[in-house]
């Protein structure tokens, strides 16, 4: 394993920010806020139908430990509607949406840690509730929807089978020391068999739950990312170490790493498996799987890493010293090639990119669109109440921007129309205001596509 010697700079080509389209007036639909409920994250399914949020820290409950007003929300794009009740749970905690099935039919939902509810949305029936004493902190879908996998962080899963939320398998991992670790799934010969990766590495057949083979894993580690193919898998920790998976027969295989190792960092595998990002505090590193080699692409540091959806290009965040300045900066590579990344001042945090190779970045107050197309800046959303970019989510198809400052938004990114969303409550139940056709009828008015296209 070989490293190049790392720049002592950031690489000096910039990209120059187009003159800006006339600004349309931002009209807020509703500025009624949501009664007492500090929703703090946002998250679109990935069909882009629904829009969820709930409140991760601060959900209010009463006397007794019970929440005052449902912990998550959902909103149907279509129909405009809010759907609350099959998202609240009675006990004190915390609520946190897990996952959507790729075909927006089904979430997972995470409530007070230990809770899950699998939900189906057409009907917003409750599939499946199960109550354990670990906290479930990991959640996914196989590729085609037919298995829910729930993993804990101190070793132990259970594997619900769709579309009748039966439970296949609950195995417990043996931690006599009771380990603390994230638990990582990985689909692969096209979701025909699970890889739950803990402190080891276990093969499940996902239909019936019977254990096909074990390897020693990670030994634990804080994040990991995974590419299934056909025959295997291809596995990466933070800790600096990259394994190969074959499933037929099984075995898994050290092919090298990074030259760093860290409890948390930003990883990103390509979808051919030939090539690992891995970004800290400490810079950006490429491993090449074929070569074996380690090469250092930046030493500055790397908040977040973001592929394209197209898997073209990669974004990385981070901060850069020029002087006694300590400037924002995002670095966008063109994956597979030696060409010098293209640099975007002013904007450090990515909020993500739209189906069109548009990139979403937050420079606080306002949000900078990136075209693939133009290679340039082309346009920039203010935003119409301060939030932090950790709050905001970018809809698929680029045409809806969510965010909140502790009351729900969204902007319509081809007008920057503004919908303010407030939850009245009457009793235990709760209704939006404005309006579910009037929410309807935001979402529909952006057939449009976005400024710059």
């Amino acid at each position: 394993m070989s490293a190049a010697a790392p720049p002592t700079s950031a690489p000096s080509a910039s990209v120059s920010v187009a003159p800006p389209p006339p600004e349309p007036q931002i009209v807020s639909v509703s500025s009624a806020p949501f009664d007492g409920q500090p929703f703090e994250v946002l998250v679109w399914s990935e069909g882009g139908r629904y829009l969820a949020g709930y409140c991760q820290l601060s959900c209010p409950t009463d006397t007794r430990g019970r929440f005052t007003s449902a912990p998550l929300f959902l909103i149907d794009r279509r129909s405009g509607r809010l759907d609350s009740t099959p998202m609240a749970k009675e006990p004190n905690g915390t609520g946190s949406l897990a996952q959507f099935t790729p075909d927006d039919e089904y979430v997972m939902v995470a409530l007070d840690g230990a809770h899950q509810r699998l939900v189906r949305l057409r009907d917003k029936k409750v599939l499946r509730e199960t109550t354990m004493l670990a906290v479930y902190d990991s959640h996914a879908f196989s590729p085609d929807g037919s298995v829910a996998a729930i993993g804990s962080a101190i070793g132990g899963f259970t594997l619900l089978g769709l579309p009748k939320g039966d439970q296949i398998v609950r195995e417990q991992m043996d931690n006599p020391f009771g380990t603390s670790a994230a638990m990582h799934f990985t689909w692969p010969g096209q979701g025909a068999r699970l890889l739950v990766t803990w402190q080891d590495i276990e093969l499940f057949d996902p239909r019936t739950g019977k254990k096909l083979g074990r390897a020693d894993g990670f030994g634990g580690s804080s994040r990991m990312e995974s590419i299934p193919h056909e025959k295997g898998a291809l596995i990466a920790s933070c800790r600096g170490v990259v394994k190969r998976v074959t499933l037929e027969p099984f075995a898994v295989e050290d092919v090298g790493g990074f030259t760093r190792s860290s409890d948390q960092c930003s990883l990103y595998a390509t979808p051919d498996g030939r090539r690992v990002y891995r970004g800290d505090e400490r810079g950006v590193e490429l491993f090449d799987v074929d070569t074996r080699a380690t090469t250092t692409l930046s030493t500055l540091p790397c908040w977040d890493l973001a592929p394209s959806r197209d898997g073209k290009r990669l974004a990385v965040s981070g901060r850069r010293q020029n002087g006694d300045k300590d400037e924002q900066v995002t670095f966008v590579y063109d994956i597979g090639t030696k060409a010098p990344p293209l640099v975007i001042e002013g904007a450090d945090h990515l909020i993500g990119w739209s189906a069109e190779g548009d990139l979403y970045l937050n420079a606080e107050p306002i949000v900078r669109v990136w075209s693939a197309a133009a290679r340039a800046v082309t346009h920039e959303l203010e935003l119409p109440w301060s939030t932090n970019w950790r709050q905001l989510a970018l809809s698929p198809d680029g045409r809806f921007l969510g965010g909140t400052d502790g009351h729900p938004f969204v902007v319509r990114t081809s007008d920057k129309t503004v919908l303010r969303l407030g939850l009245e409550k009457k009793g235990r139940a709760g209704s939006l205001s404005p309006s579910a056709a009037e929410i309807a009828a935001f979402f529909s008015g952006a057939a449009a596509k976005g400024p710059g296209h």
